[in-house]
This record gives structure tokens, C-alpha cells and sequence, in this order.
């Protein structure tokens, strides 16, 4: 459909235009102006022209509009009408802008009409040559919006936009089918979006041409609306100003999925022309959508993948679930595009449904929150048992089940709700379950299979975050309560040897009187008893001194310091020097040692328990040996190992973990000892982070290993000396040299 405007036309003139325009191929319409301010009024309105004819006289000074369209409208085309007389001024106005110009003879009214079908003609091959370029050119800017991205929004908008611009459409909008039959708008070119009606961006099926061409698969036109009040198709935009629209199906195959629409406040404004020039523009929306969508697919799976991905990465991760579901609830609601997102608690025993963590799309604006407790209404109940199954369940405002039409009445009066989906999560607490819940409330969804499929792994995720915060806060009171009966134990203990302290003590002074000024008057039994007591009285005393040190380690401590190990063991060897002579035991230790942190009384603690150790479960070895080496760790922290070797009895392998227990002595000889000494390295040793244990074989000796923390070692030492190394220490105890042999 052609459209015309003439101007300052006289009457035979416009006789023979319209008896002109019903004869043209295609169709055409005129609107007529007469002064400036007529054709002022008639740019500015925004009716798209075709072409405009003008009679000569409008381009002479004075009456000179010229001027005017081709300074506000240069593209459209001009042709100057004028008898054979002012052919001159005619052509003065080609040279001036003007498209071309007819001469009229108006002596005859069927020439004249001849005449103006000519000039009718020639505008429509003109204005074909600039449709299709235009139309080449929207086509060309499309593709390479195409080649550009993969998404599909932009791609639409550059449609409608090229269509706008190009073409010279008012008003232009492309719809996309969704799975419930309704038609989104996704994009418009010609008006601002904000003037629309919110249900204008999702319309029924078949409502307005758009519907109609999604409905039919096939162009659908309307040339002039029915008035208000009045039956019939109503614009697509739901604009009363539309007055004429045109819309073509966009296609996936030999399916409608879609539709381009066109809309004009005039009636009568699209043809058959229109309708193949849209039809174009379609196409390369056709041919794209098939990979835009094949691609969105893998975007979204991936997307979801990931999005599975980061919930498990953070169940495993992280000790905070609250920081862990609120994070889950937010990622799912962006993730799968939810309006509305929460994890609630239903709780069956308490007969309640309490939201702990929710989001809110931010598009929404101002929504009631879901935090307030509902109670388990009749319908409610019903539902949390049947999700206790473990079923997912979804639903929308079409198809409600019959047990839910109570509380879906009050949740979608309250929040707008259009469709739901409930996702169980279950817990070790039998009348107690989680539920993730998703809503709608702009338009009614269709929860995809993968959509459930990946709703369901999130919930077992949550589910495992909900069991491992479960048995944390469990192991958490269970090592609490281990710690506390451990400090009454300690406190026991120390409480109980301080005590005793003080009758041993008597009862040690008072054998000692009965030894020393009365022994005489004892037979010899009776001076054995004697000596029992006293021994054991002084047995008691140690066992009460170690049981004391044993009870201090961890609770009264020393800071740490850095010290010089070899300087540590240097000195213990110096205080075991009568024991170590009385034994002939042949000392070996490495002539370099590094900086360890460590509280030096400690440390002199551990090394003098292990060396006292080794003197005692020689036994009767002919040439007794004792070595005290070190060893890096490799890792992190830097550590350095210590040990201390004897080439004495041994220990059975049953009994290489119950020597650090108290109490706990070998039978295989008889030496003096309380069976705590080792329970006290092990102590000292675990209170900063190290490890102790032993590797021994009976008859053939016991190497006992213990870690702390290095801090460096002698620059002059090439490498640390371990026990293969042995044959090249010094035999040098405390500067006292041992015989080797």
C-alpha cells in the first residue's frame, strides 16, 4: 500500500489523483495539504509517506515548501506537477531536490488521470528501488548481528530496530511462543515499552494478529480495528492509537514459534508488499533460531552443571550451612530465572512451615516476605506428606490439585502466584524435612524434566550439607563433653595426688625413725615389713610426683622459645651421667643440631624420660649403646624428627601403643618406674602439634621418634646426620667421651 501526500494541488489536479489512486497496482491512499503550516502539521504527526506530489507553485518564493521536505525529510521522494507553460520552473525544482517532475494538460480529465497513474507508477518503481535497498540493507545489518552473537535477544532487537529505521514502520515488536501457548514480547522499536500495559507483554494464544499468525501459521492482517466497544481482533500492543497491523509467523521448521508484527495508526497502511518484505526479515530469524537455540541449550545446561557444581564445591567445603543454603537458595532462584526462591523447614511435630532463607527476584520491586510461620493448615499437611515421599511436585494456576485449592488460594491472592514447584530435602529427623521452593508470579511455567532432574541433585547436596552440619554440631557436643569430663579428670587427678601428698610424706619420715633409731628392736621380719613400707611409700611419692607433671602438661605451661636442641640434650646427658657410667652405656649422638621452637623445660622433659627409658630396658646387654639423632621432615610445616635408640631388650609389637598409655610397664624385667614417663612425652609432644611413637623389635632395641617444629639449622651442616649415618658421629656425651666397645 502506497501512501501520498499532494500538496497546493488545484482542483482538476486532485480530481485526476483520485481517480488515479484506486487504479494503482498495490493500492495507495493520498492525504492533502495546502499551506506550510499544513504540511508542517503533517511531518510532524509521524505519518510515514511514500511520495509526495506537489504543484510548481508550491516551490516558488512565496509559497516555497521545497524546502522544508528537503530539510526534514530528504529520503522521500518529490515530483513537481505543472503544466506545459512553467515546465522551466519544474525543472529548476529537479535541480533544486525534487525526484522528477510531469507536465499536465487539463483539457481532457482522462488524460490528466492517464497522466497521474504514470506519475503514480514511476513513485512505486522509485519507491521499490529504495524498499529494497532499505531492505537489503535492515537484511545485511541482521545478519551481521547474527555473526555477532549467539544470543538471542539482541538479534530480535536488531530486527525490530532495522524494521523501525529502515523501513519506515511506526511501530514494530517480535513475539516468542512459551510453553504455556502465551506469546512474549522480547523486543520493540517505535514507542517506549513503559507505555504498555504489563499484560501487553504476554498475550493469550490467537489474541491480536500476532496470535493469530502463531495460531494459523500464516500472515495475519487487520486494515482497520473495530472501535471501542465493538467486537473483533484487537491490536497485538493492546494501543487504542492502532489502528492497522500486520504480522508474519517466525518458523523453527514447519512450526509457528514466534511472530514479527508491524502496526500503524492509520487503517489500510500494509499490503501484500508489506507482508513479503516481513516475511524477509523472518527468514534469517528462522534459520538462526535453530542454532541460537541449540546453543541457549548448552549455555543453560552447562550453567546448571555449574551451578550443581559450586552447591557441592560448597557443601564440601565449608562448616557454616546456613552461609551454605542461603547461598544455594539465591544461586538457584538467579540461576533458573525464579521469581521468588526460599528453603523452608516443615515441621510436622510442631505442626508448622518456616522459611529460613529466600530470594527475591530484584525485577519484582517490593514483595511480601515468605518468613512468617505458617501453620500446617489441612491442605498444607497433606502436601508435606506427600512430599515426604520424596517426590518433586509442580503445579500452575491451570491445573491446581483439588487438596491444594485451599492454601493456593491464599499464597496466590498474597503473592501473585502463577505456578509453583516443591522440592523435598529430607534430614536424619524423622518428623522434620526441608522443602526448596520456586514461584512465579508474572506468568504461569511448565517445569522442564532437566529442571526437575536438576532440582532433585541440589536437594540431595542440601540434604548432605543439612546431615554434615548435623553430625558437626553432634561431634562438637561430643568433644565438649569429652573435654570437659577430661578437665574434671585432670582436676581429679591433680586434686587427689596433691592431697595424698601429705601422708605420704609422714608416712615416709616415719619409716625412715622406725628404720633409722628402732631397727634394733625389730626381729627380722618385723625389719622387713619396715623396709616394705618404706619402699613403697617412696614408690608412691614418684607415682604421685608423675601423676602431678602428667596433670600439668597442657594446663600449665611455659611459653615456647628458640633453642638450640643440642645444647637441651647436652644437658640431660650431663644429669644422667651416674646412671649412664653405672651402665657403661657408649653414648652417640651427632656432633651438629638444629634450632627448634619449643619451651626448653619441656623439651629436656622428653629427651631425659626417653634416654632414662633406655638405661632401664638395656637389660643385660654386654655393651649397652645409645644414639640420639635428628631428621628433616619433608612438607610443611618444617619439622624436624628426634630420636633416641637403644640396642636394649625390645618391646613386642602388642605393646607399641599401650606404652604411652599411664600405667603401662613392661613385665619382661623389673626396673624402677611408674609406667607415666612416656605418657608425659606423648602429651608434650601432641600439646604442639607433633607425633611420638616407636618402631622396636623384641631382642633387638627401640628407636622412640618425636617431632617439633623447626626453625633452622647450622649453615656448616652439608645434611642432617640420620641413624645410617651413625658410624661417623662423635661418641661425645655432655663433653665426656664413652668407650666404644
Amino acid at each position: 500500500m502506497m501512501h501520498v501526500l499532494a500538496i497546493g494541488l488545484g482542483q482538476d489536479l486532485v480530481l485526476g489523483l483520485e481517480s488515479a489512486l484506486p487504479n494503482h497496482r498495490g493500492g495507495a491512499t493520498a492525504d492533502w495539504a495546502i499551506t506550510e503550516a499544513d504540511c508542517r502539521r503533517r511531518l510532524d504527526d509521524g505519518t510515514h509517506y511514500d511520495v509526495a506530489v506537489l504543484d510548481v507553485a508550491a516551490t516558488v518564493a512565496g509559497h516555497d515548501v521545497l524546502d522544508l521536505f528537503l530539510r526534514e525529510r530528504p529520503d522521500l521522494p518529490l515530483f513537481v506537477v505543472a503544466d506545459v507553460e512553467r515546465e522551466a520552473e519544474a525543472r529548476a525544482a529537479v535541480e533544486r531536490g525534487a525526484a522528477d517532475y510531469l507536465l499536465v494538460r487539463q483539457e481532457s480529465p482522462d488524460r490528466l488521470t492517464r497522466a497521474m497513474g504514470r506519475m503514480l507508477e514511476q513513485a512505486r518503481n522509485r519507491r521499490m528501488v529504495i524498499r529494497q535497498t532499505s531492505l537489503l540493507k535492515a537484511l545485511l545489518n541482521v545478519t551481521q548481528q547474527i555473526a555477532a552473537t549467539p544470543e538471542l535477544a539482541p538479534i530480535l532487537e536488531a530486527v525490530v530496530r532495522e524494521a523501525h529505521l529502515h523501513l519506515r514502520y511506526e511501530f514494530v515488536a517480535a513475539y516468542l511462543k512459551e510453553d504455556d501457548g502465551r506469546l512474549a514480547l522480547c523486543a520493540i522499536a517505535g514507542l517506549d515499552g513503559r507505555v504498555l500495559a504489563p499484560n501487553a507483554y504476554r498475550i493469550p494464544p490467537g489474541y491480536g494478529t500476532a496470535g493469530r499468525a502463531v495460531l494459523t501459521n500464516r500472515a495475519a492482517v487487520v486494515e482497520q480495528f473495530a472501535g471501542r466497544g465493538q467486537t473483533g481482533l484487537r491490536p497485538s500492543l493492546g494501543l487504542g492509537v492502532v489502528m492497522s497491523e500486520l504480522s508474519v509467523p517466525i518458523r523453527d521448521g514447519n512450526h509457528a514459534i514466534g511472530a514479527l508484527t508491524i502496526a500503524a495508526q492509520r487503517p489500510g497502511q500494509f499490503g501484500l508488499e508489506d507482508e513479503r518484505t516481513l516475511a524477509l526479515l523472518a527468514e534469517p530469524l528462522t534459520a538462526s533460531l535453530r542454532g541460537i537455540h541449540a546453543f541457549q541449550r548448552e549455555a543453560e545446561r552447562a550453567k546448571r552443571e555449574a551451578l550443581l557444581s559450586r552447591v557441592a564445591s560448597a557443601v564440601n567445603s565449608s562448616l557454616d550451612v546456613q552461609q551454605v543454603l542461603g547461598q544455594a537458595v539465591a544461586e538457584v532462584g538467579e540461576v533458573l530465572k525464579a521469581d521468588l526462591c526460599a528453603l523452608s523447614q516443615v515441621d510436622l511435630g510442631a505442626g508448622l512451615l518456616l522459611t529460613e532463607h529466600e530470594y527475591v527476584n530484584a525485577s519484582l520491586g517490593e514483595r511480601r516476605s515468605l518468613k512468617k510461620p505458617q501453620p500446617l493448615g489441612h491442605s498444607l499437611k497433606l502436601l508435606a506428606h506427600w512430599l515426604q515421599t520424596g517426590s518433586v511436585l509442580t503445579t500452575t494456576e491451570d491445573l491446581v490439585d483439588p487438596v491444594l485449592q485451599e492454601w493456593w488460594q491464599d499464597t496466590s491472592t498474597r503473592f501473585g502466584l502463577r505456578s509453583v514447584a516443591w522440592v523435598p530435602i529430607r534430614t536424619q529427623i524423622e518428623d522434620r524435612f526441608y522443602v526448596l521452593m520456586l514461584m512465579q508470579v508474572t506468568h504461569g511455567r511448565r517445569w522442564t524434566e532437566d529442571e526437575q532432574t536438576l532440582l532433585r541433585g541440589i536437594a540431595g547436596q542440601l540434604a548432605l550439607a543439612l546431615r554434615n552440619a548435623q553430625l558437626f554440631e553432634t561431634t562438637q557436643l561430643a568433644a565438649a563433653q569429652l573435654r570437659a569430663k577430661n578437665a574434671e579428670l585432670e582436676a581429679f587427678v591433680y586434686t587427689v595426688s596433691h592431697d595424698l601428698q601429705a601422708p605420704v610424706v609422714s608416712m615416709r619420715g616415719f619409716a625412715s625413725l622406725l628404720q633409722n633409731r628402732h631397727r634394733d628392736q625389730f626381729d627380722e621380719r618385723g625389719a622387713l615389713y619396715i623396709d616394705r613400707i618404706a619402699a613403697n611409700a617412696e614408690y608412691l611419692s614418684r607415682l604421685l610426683n608423675d601423676l602431678l607433671e602428667l596433670s600439668r602438661v597442657g594446663r600449665l605451661e611455659e611459653p615456647d622459645e628458640v633453642l638450640a636442641s643440642g645444647d637441651v640434650v647436652k644437658a640431660v646427658l650431663e644429669d644422667l651421667r651416674a646412671a649412664l657410667k653405672e651402665r657403661g652405656v657408649n653414648v652417640m649422638m651427632t656432633s651438629t643440631w638444629p634450632q627448634v621452637r619449643f619451651s626448653r623445660v619441656r623439651l629436656r622433659q622428653v629427651f631425659s624420660n626417653l634416654v632414662s627409658n633406655a638405661i632401664k630396658f638395656l637389660g643385660t646387654q654386654p655393651q649397652p649403646r645409645i644414639e640420639i639423632g635428628w631428621r628433616l621432615q619433608v612438607g610443611e610445616p618444617a619439622l624436624v624428627e628426634f630420636w633416641v635408640r637403644d640396642n636394649g631388650i625390645g618391646i613386642h609389637p602388642d605393646y607399641h601403643q599401650r606404652v604411652f598409655r599411664p600405667f603401662q610397664r613392661l613385665k619382661v624385667v623389673e626396673v624402677d618406674g611408674t609406667g607415666v614417663g612416656l605418657s608425659i612425652v606423648r602429651r608434650i609432644v601432641e600439646g604442639r602439634g607433633g607425633a611420638v611413637h616407636v618402631e622396636s623389635t623384641p631382642g633387638q632395641g627401640a628407636t622412640f621418634y618425636f617431632t617439633a617444629p623447626l626453625v633452622a639449622v647450622d649453615s656448616s651442616v652439608v645434611r642432617p646426620v640420620g641413624p645410617e649415618a651413625m658410624a661417623e658421629v662423635e661418641h661425645v656425651a655432655a663433653g665426656i667421651t664413652y668407650p666404644a666397645g
